[in-house]
């Protein structure tokens, strides 16, 4: 109800169509003193989605809710959009991708190491294909074929505050290069000589400092004039023979280090240039200087040295406030400053690929315990950049990431870029709040992404998609999409019954004081829709522009596509399995497995075989095309006619709906009997049952894990792990029995093998081995992760205490949360176990130290022994980091 008075009161209703009405009821008082409708007004206000709920919030806004596709936000208009023709406006979406059909994990070349997901969600209008990847893109805007350099500088030259940039500074080995920005046609000019600056010489640092510009070469450090591009002036260190090897700003300061002797220049308004020097205990190898106030003078310098510790100064004089061991075999590379809300802190990135960051104590100025992060395998080099107003960090390195605050903590997301030697920010007409990076290529100039955990693009597709596969070959996509269904007329009233439609939109009036008719019966309204109508359509890689497209048949729906080569063909087909209903029938008894293939733009029909029922799943296998279709499970060869031959048939199933494939083993998932594990034999050319499940339970999806343990997911939300019994005796056929499992309130539909993240370090991969990607019905992505015993019985123990320390857990016991349910009601309760609820898991990053060391006091691991905060801190960090 969006309005209500005396004499009318208007209703907002969503339909099944996804289309918005209001309701408008005119009322009066009747003889019995009780008002009465007598005038009904529908209007209708245009489509959206299908909704779940809506609630109407205030000056004309209104939230419309959906499972089924993104949630919005709408305002009502006095006149239809000129682009859509809605009578609202959309203020507000809200992600959502459920539920999850279909989807498959793609690497494109273009993201570099990074895998993406491509599923199809939702249903009905307003719903589409997801592209749905982890960690943060880089957008390419244009790129340079040149040598790779070592340094990057955006700079404004014209001027003494920071403005567009007009010049690039890249830093070679032996040498420096200005690029000129041309605004007119986007280019980069390579300039023979630039004012002052030196071209001979590598640069470490340029940029505007004190109002002045300052380039930083291994020699010495240099003041330039803004505009005139005149030398200033010149300082060098007190023994020239020492190189200068890193330098660092801040405002009005800058700090080099050269060999041991740390130089601070200080271009204070007002004053003229001043020098400081000192002298550390060894050869420094980073450098940086901030303030902890934020203000206009630095407050302290950090200073990383071949002794593999840090050196924290304070100033005004510069005197050692602290000392801290890196504890490593490596010096640090890089070392920076890096405030997050209320907490600074130093994050040093060193030679092996590892950082290692530093809480700030500003009152004592000293440095709290480290945590140790493995990033990647070569030397890390930390860059800071602003991107849309939030300062975050670039680690550099072969395994780029970025560094970001969420939740009040420091995260880890992976860049889609392979090796990037150095980043900075660039802001120019053309290239506005981008990035130049430095690459194994050359220069490349793009934006970044939302720095956020995950990222979700729409494709836009002409129904709901129900199936997708990949063909690299060709490098295309295959969708199955579904249309929405398509009603005939549908009278609700009937002639002169007094309720019909009247021109202006209103129903006609009804005697007030009339006693209301009971209601007919529901029609039976299937009769009067048509099946939806199912397409193939087939998308290029990159743009997802649709190339060409496949319509089936009247009643002719598919669920089943692979894409690959079949026998010794060399060609790649598209191939679909499709089943018909037909009106009379209540199950599917005929339909088509035809195999398309797509060259050169067009989409054509090779081979088409008629079934004697609905194919439900389709895979490659052994050159051949294996199919769950009707009660069976069919392995097909392809002829050298060209055509889909029987090879072999294994009827011992009811309704299989899927099946994945290991090696020589086939696990099939019947929606009446659980699973069952069949191999095939080769050299006789056929299929044996090797394990079954003997409880009942009704599947949604299914997986292998590795060579002996299955995931099955079924209809009570529960995740289940199977191993089979091998030590029983008896049958060939050995039962499956539960190892692990537990419920996690949400229905599974789709499980695959793989992870979103990118290459990983040794840390990450003995986690993510034999990991397992999920998509729920309501839109979620999960993740599971394999883990030795010892850490599962490390992270028991800890679960344990966290949920008695959470209020919002309730103090339930770890035996009860994520107990598998079953039985009609979902009244029957098994123990979660072997399971690892890893969303709780991570609560302990975000806990301060006291409350760490309450969380893992008397946590023991599989030996006995005690465990340390430092050590699960570590070993939840790389779990995170591992999804």
């Amino acid at each position: 109800m969006i309005s209500d008075s005396n004499n009318t009161t208007k209703i907002l209703v969503c339909d099944m169509d996804g289309n918005v009405h209001v309701i408008r009821l005119k009322k009066s008082q009747g003889k019995n003193g009780l008002n009465k409708v007598v005038e009904l007004a529908s209007i209708c206000l245009g489509q959206l989605v299908i909704a779940s709920c809506a609630a109407y919030l205030d000056n004309r806004v209104v939230f419309i809710g959906s499972r089924l596709a993104e949630s919005s936000v709408i305002r009502f208009r006095e006149e239809p959009h000129p682009e859509t023709g809605n009578l609202f406006d959309v203020l507000e979406t809200v992600t959502n991708i459920g539920c999850v059909t279909d989807f498959i994990l793609v690497k494109p070349e273009a993201q570099g190491t990074q895998p993406q997901m491509i599923a199809c969600s939702g249903y009905g209008p307003g719903t589409s294909a997801r592209i749905i990847r982890s960690g943060i893109g880089v957008q390419e805007t244009t790129s340079l074929d040149a040598p790779t350099g070592r340094q990057v500088f955006g700079l404004n030259s014209q001027s003494a505050a920071e403005g567009p940039h007009d010049l690039l500074v890249v830093s070679f080995l032996n040498e420096t290069k200005v690029l000129k920005m041309e605004d007119e046609v986007g280019e980069f000019e390579d300039l023979e000589a630039v004012g002052a600056f030196v071209l001979d010489d590598a640069t470490h640092l340029v940029a505007k400092v004190g109002g002045l510009i300052v380039q930083v070469t291994r020699k010495s450090v240099r003041a330039i004039r803004p505009g005139t591009l005149e030398l200033v002036g010149e300082w060098f260190p007190s023994d020239r023979s020492y190189q200068i090897g890193t330098a660092a700003y801040y405002k009005n300061q800058v700090v080099v280090g050269a060999f041991d002797r740390l130089i601070i220049v200080s271009f204070l308004p007002g004053a003229p240039p001043s020098v400081q020097e000192l002298k550390l205990d060894d050869q420094i190898s980073a450098v940086d200087i901030s303030s902890l106030s934020r203000g206009d003078l630095a407050e302290v310098i950090v200073a990383a040295t071949w002794k593999m510790d840090l050196t924290l100064l304070s100033a005004p004089n510069w005197e050692r406030a602290a000392v801290v061991d890196l504890n490593s075999d490596v010096f640090a590379r890089s070392v920076m400053f890096y405030h997050l809300d209320n907490v600074d802190f130093v994050i040093a990135g060193l030679g092996d690929g590892t950082l290692q960051y530093f809480p700030v104590d500003k009152s004592k100025v000293k440095l709290g315990p480290s945590k140790r992060v493995t990033i990647a395998t070569q030397p890390t080099y930390l860059k800071p950049f602003i991107a849309r107003g939030v300062s975050s960090v670039f680690v550099c390195n072969d395994r780029p990431s970025v560094i970001h605050s969420s939740g009040g903590k420091l995260m880890f997301s992976s860049v889609n870029m392979k090796h990037i030697y150095a980043v900075c920010q660039l802001d120019t007409p053309t290239y506005p709040n981008s990035l130049a990076i430095i690459t194994e290529t050359g220069l490349v100039v793009g934006k970044i992404d939302e720095i956020q955990k995950l990222h979700i693009r729409a494709i836009s597709l002409p129904g709901t998609g129900r199936r997708v596969v990949f063909q690299p070959e060709t490098a295309t996509y295959g969708f199955i999409v579904m249309e929405k269904p398509t009603a005939t007329q549908y009278d609700v009233g009937g002639a002169g019954d007094g309720h019909g439609i009247d021109e202006e939109g209103s129903f006609a009036k009804p005697d007030a004081d009339a006693p209301m008719e009971e209601e007919a019966p529901d029609a039976d309204l299937s009769a009067h829709y048509a099946m939806p109508a199912h397409k193939l359509l087939i998308t290029d890689q990159t743009n997802y522009q649709i190339m060409a497209q496949f319509k089936f048949n009247k009643n002719e729906m598919s669920q089943a596509m692979v894409s690959g080569s079949l026998g010794s063909d060399p060609r790649v087909f598209y191939i679909v399995g499709t089943g018909v209903q037909k009106a009379e029938e209540k199950e599917m008894t005929s339909g088509r497995v035809i195999v398309f293939q797509y060259a050169d733009k067009n989409l054509s029909i090779v081979s088409e075989k008629q079934m004697k029922s609905f194919t439900t799943c389709m895979k490659i296998f052994k050159d051949k095309l294996l199919m769950a279709t009707g009660s069976s499970i069919k392995l097909m060869r392809w002829s050298e006619d060209g055509e889909l031959v029987q090879d072999q048939v294994v009827n011992r199933f009811i309704l299989p709906i899927n099946f994945k494939i290991k090696g020589d083993f086939v696990l099939v998932l019947d929606l009446m009997r659980s699973v069952t594990l069949l191999v095939y034999r080769a050299a006789e050319n056929k299929f044996d049952v090797i394990g079954e499940d003997p409880l009942p339970r009704w599947p949604l999806a299914c997986e292998f894990v590795d060579d002996d343990i299955v995931s099955v997911a079924d209809s009570d939300s529960n995740l289940i792990f199977l191993r089979r019994d091998l030590e029983s005796s008896g049958t060939d056929i050995k039962d499956f029995v539960e190892v692990a499992g537990g419920n996690f309130a949400d229905s599974i539909s789709v499980i695959q093998k793989g992870t979103l993240l990118a290459d990983t370090t040794a840390a990450e991969r003995s986690f993510s081995q034999n990991a397992l990607i999920m998509a729920t019905q309501s839109g979620s992505i999960m993740h599971v992760l394999s883990i030795d015993e010892n850490t599962y019985h490390i992270l028991r123990q800890l679960s344990a205490k966290l949920i008695n320390s959470i209020l919002p857990f309730n103090k339930v016991s770890v035996e009860k949360y994520n107990a598998t349910t079953s039985g009609p009601n979902k009244t029957t309760t098994k123990p979660s176990v072997g399971v690892i609820n890893g969303d709780l898991i991570e609560v302990f990053t975000s806990m301060t130290g006291e409350e760490m060391l309450a969380a893992v006091a008397g946590v023991v691991d599989a030996q006995g022994a005690d465990v340390t905060m430092e050590m699960v801190a570590r070993l939840v960090e790389d779990l995170s980091r591992s999804h």
